[in-house]
């Protein structure tokens, strides 16, 4: 603990992998002898290990290893949504870098996936998506992640409106991706056809206020398959009525499970499916 700076030392939420024991975690950093060793622009740092021995994955103020034009950490947060690690000691994070040239507020956040030594880029905000051929740049990094056994993460996409080949716009600027070995596959994109409905239903955040698609309501399993709850528009559907629905997807095919006001399975005639 850090009694000069009581805010510093063990915090955020530490994370237990699903076996082996492999802990992740935040720490504040001070050197109370020399606290000129510990400024606020590099306090903070991630540690994973096992019990008793714990590996530096990332300092603040440090230079990211897989990026090339000298970025540094920025202050290095922990958070439930945007931390994980499996049993093979593979950690995925959200996180910012910090702001001085070339990094600006236009390409400081980013999720990173790896073991320790090993950590490099899923997406970053600012770089051209990696998940579609149309060259549309990414817009923030969300706040919610998931990450499988096998290495698997899922995670939303912003994309930045006008950007692309083909501009992007407000009724296409959101998808839900599954990166693996360093490629993006699309589950689901708004704007395009929601699979197993009428045609004309999309997929499309235009009935609801919330963030479209949100992943930390997903669960994924260890071949890449997730299941996730999408808004619906276009085709009649009806707001508050049937606008919703659940979804699995995977990096080759999306199926639908079921869509509010369907009927209720294994219940009397007439039962329906309400707010999901």
């Amino acid at each position: 603990n850090n009694t000069a700076t009581p805010s510093n030392g063990l915090n955020g939420l530490p994370r237990l992998s699903p076996s082996g024991g492999i802990l992740f975690w935040r720490s504040g950093l001070y050197d109370p002898a020399t606290p000129a060793n510990t400024p606020t622009n590099a306090d903070s740092a991630l540690y994973l290990g096992t019990p008793g021995n714990p590996q530096l994955l990332a300092r603040e103020g440090d230079l990211v290893p897989f990026l090339t034009a000298g970025e540094r950490w920025g202050d290095l947060q922990f958070a439930p949504t945007t931390h994980f690690v499996n049993s093979s000691g593979a950690v995925v994070f959200q996180n910012s870098l910090r702001l001085a040239s070339p990094v600006t507020s236009a390409n400081d956040t980013m999720l990173v996936y790896g073991p320790a030594g090993a950590l490099q880029l899923v997406v970053r905000e600012g770089s051209t998506w990696p998940g579609a051929a149309n060259q549309e740049t990414v817009g923030p990094v969300g706040s919610q992640v998931q990450l499988a056994e096998a290495g698997f993460v899922l995670h939303g996409v912003n994309l930045l409106a006008g950007s692309g080949i083909v501009p992007v716009t407000t009724a296409n600027d959101r998808a839900l991706a599954i990166w693996s070995n360093g490629f993006d596959s699309v589950i689901a994109r708004e704007g395009q056809p929601a699979p197993g409905l009428p045609a004309g239903v999309v997929f499309s955040d235009a009935s609801s206020t919330v963030v479209f698609y949100g992943t930390s309501s997903c669960s994924l399993d260890q071949n890449g398959n997730a299941v996730f709850r999408a808004r619906l528009a276009g085709g009649g559907t009806q707001a508050g009525v049937d606008d919703d629905a659940v979804f699995v997807g995977n990096a080759a095919v999306t199926t639908l499970v079921f869509r509010r006001n369907d009927a209720a399975p294994g219940l009397a005639a007439g039962v329906r499916i309400g707010a999901i």
